[in-house]
């Protein structure tokens, strides 16, 4: 009976512990962005931390203690064009923190037209620039925050169509990095 408690006990620390270690690898943005992985071979790919005077900022001017990790990939179509695809994440403390910074990312996010995406969290927003070949995607899920770009560099012109394709794309591969938020 002893043996069979001590090793439930063993086992039942090791789930509290493993479930902790999990949470707070979780909760660092530098595992949730896109990976090279996630890009056609021949991609060129970058990450990074966000610079520390952003998450100072968001801080000192709204009360967010936050965390973020960029990336892009740059897929090259031909030797004058290429698609970018590029975003960050933002971990916060909690579900309240991450709706405020969603609130004033938004305020910056400018304009276009929406694009019809399925939904990747709990608010999101998703425009197109017409003749621009740029769109841009901001989501909130729990207490993470997460913005995606696509966008033809050099003399790529990407149609809506193939933006909202490229959008869920990417998007639906960023939303299972970031997972339940």
């Amino acid at each position: 009976m002893k043996i069979r408690s001590v090793a439930l006990i063993a086992l039942l620390a090791a789930a509290v512990t493993g479930s902790a270690v999990a949470a707070s690898f979780a909760s660092d943005p530098a595992t949730m962005v896109l990976r090279k992985s996630d890009f056609p071979k021949g991609a060129r790919y970058t990450w990074s931390d966000v610079p520390s005077n952003v998450v100072k900022a968001l801080k000192k001017g709204f009360g967010i203690d936050a965390s973020g990790a960029y990336f892009a990939g740059t897929i090259p179509v031909s030797s004058t064009k290429s698609e970018v695809v590029s975003g960050a994440v933002y971990t916060t403390a909690n579900s309240g923190q991450a709706r405020r910074a969603y609130a004033a990312f938004k305020r910056d996010f400018g304009s276009g037209s929406k694009l019809a995406v399925p939904v990747y969290g709990d608010e999101q927003i998703a425009l197109y620039k017409p003749g621009s070949s740029i769109a841009n995607m901001m989501v909130r899920r729990n207490s993470v925050v997460w913005q995606l770009t696509v966008q033809g560099v050099g003399l790529l012109v990407i149609s809506e169509a193939k933006m909202i394709t490229e959008m869920k794309k990417y998007a639906g591969k960023q939303k299972a990095r970031v997972g339940a938020g």
